[in-house]
């Protein structure tokens, strides 16, 4: 079997992409869902549950699951592992693990489930973009989203431990894995101001929710800064929408205009 898993919150359009690009390329598309935000409050349920067909599984993760879970991460670990612990897991099952905005593109999966059989592990590195779908940040890759066998997954059987390792902010645990790239574009932060002030309430990174920060998010945005206020990363950019984008996009261009970043703005 080959299964894509990722959490979900309430990012439709992207669940849609998600669910269009991978559908042709795996068994089961398995959709992890909360009763309760990381930060502990209660969310309801976004899913919407008759649009797809019976490839596509949505998990509910009921409140008192997170009851021995103290922090936000805690919660992030337990939410993102949940799927696994209703899966009879054979060693030749291959296991696609994103988060719902990391959106593989459909014709670099068979290459992902390829080298997972041959390697055990791999990372679908992927390009980043911030608050819309063209404005990308360059000389970066993300390499959280991995693809791992049952036999491998067994040997350290926690989807959160294979994304980050034990330290999350140590590059060198990806470094280890064997890195494809190009596999598909992570979409950072999308649905404007609200939405990001929306995350910064419910995110596990409590280190950036400062006033400070806080009080910049609208300029941020506008100017196509870094969310966090991070200014040693590179600029972001305008791009065109090219061949590295998802064909759902490419081929449905009208119905993502919303998420395109005029260059005249």
């Amino acid at each position: 079997m080959i299964y894509s898993i990722a959490m979900f919150y309430d990012e439709i359009d992207l669940l849609d992409l998600k669910v269009k690009e991978e559908s042709p390329h795996v068994d089961k598309i398995i959709i992890v869902e909360s009763e309760i935000t990381h930060s502990g409050r209660p969310k309801p349920i976004n899913f919407p549950t008759s649009k797809y067909d019976q490839k596509v599984e949505h998990l509910i993760v009921k409140a008192e699951v997170f009851a021995d879970c103290p922090g936000r991460w805690d919660k992030e670990v337990r939410q993102r592992d949940y799927a696994m612990s209703q899966l009879e897991i054979a060693d030749d099952d291959i296991f696609i693990v994103t988060d719902l905005d990391e959106i593989i593109n459909g014709e670099k999966i068979e290459e992902i489930i390829q080298k997972a059989r041959e390697h055990g592990i791999v990372r679908a590195c992927m390009r980043l973009f911030f608050y819309y779908i063209n404005v990308f940040q360059p000389k970066q890759a993300w390499p959280h989203p991995f693809a791992v066998t049952g036999k491998r997954y067994k040997e350290n059987p926690s989807l959160s431990y294979l994304r980050t390792g034990p330290d999350r902010n140590n590059g060198d645990f990806h470094g280890a894995s064997v890195l494809i790239s190009n596999c598909g574009n992570h979409f950072a932060w999308m649905g404007g101001v609200e939405k990001i002030e929306e995350k910064f309430n419910n995110f596990c990174h409590t280190e950036y929710d400062t006033p400070e920060i806080r009080a910049g998010i609208r300029e941020r945005f506008e100017k196509l800064q870094n969310v966090i206020a991070r200014f040693d990363t590179p600029d972001y950019v305008i791009v065109d929408i090219d061949e590295l984008h998802p064909r759902t996009i490419r081929e449905n261009i009208a119905e993502w205009n919303k998420y395109i970043r005029n260059k005249e703005m």
